[in-house]
């Protein structure tokens, strides 16, 4: 339990030093690889790519991915990497399925995700009105 508590405190200060960050769910994991998840609220794909790049600017180590559920009818987005602290988190939120954007995302596919590719979305007028 300790170390739940360790990380979770250091999820929450994280928080507070960064509070223009946003997060709707947070589970902090007591064992395995991963520490901390966290999902974002969905929105507009240049909306969630500006949410996924705040959090990538205040983590170290940051890779990102694309992935489509079995149902096919969303594309979840992942920003990964570590906290200050030390502690891994993974960031997610969900977009919906754009053929013209994720041509080759097959239900169940994952792919990498530059950030140069969420920041390019993050201005684009046409991922606002996704």
């Amino acid at each position: 339990m300790r170390r739940v508590n360790t990380v979770l405190a250091a999820v929450l200060d994280h928080l507070d030093v960064h509070p223009e960050l946003d997060a709707v769910t947070v589970t902090v994991h007591g064992y395995g690889d991963l520490d901390v998840v966290i999902q974002c609220d969905g929105g507009s794909v240049a909306w969630v790519a500006r949410v996924l790049l705040a959090w990538a600017a205040t983590l170290e180590g940051v890779s990102a991915i694309a992935w489509r559920p079995p149902h096919g009818e969303s594309v979840h987005l992942d920003v990964t990497g570590v906290l200050p602290s030390g502690a891994s988190v993974r960031v997610y939120t969900g977009v919906r399925f754009d053929p013209t954007r994720f041509p080759d995302l097959e239900p169940r596919g994952r792919q990498s995700l530059g950030l140069t590719v969420l920041r390019a979305w993050a201005v684009d007028e046409q991922a606002v009105a996704a």
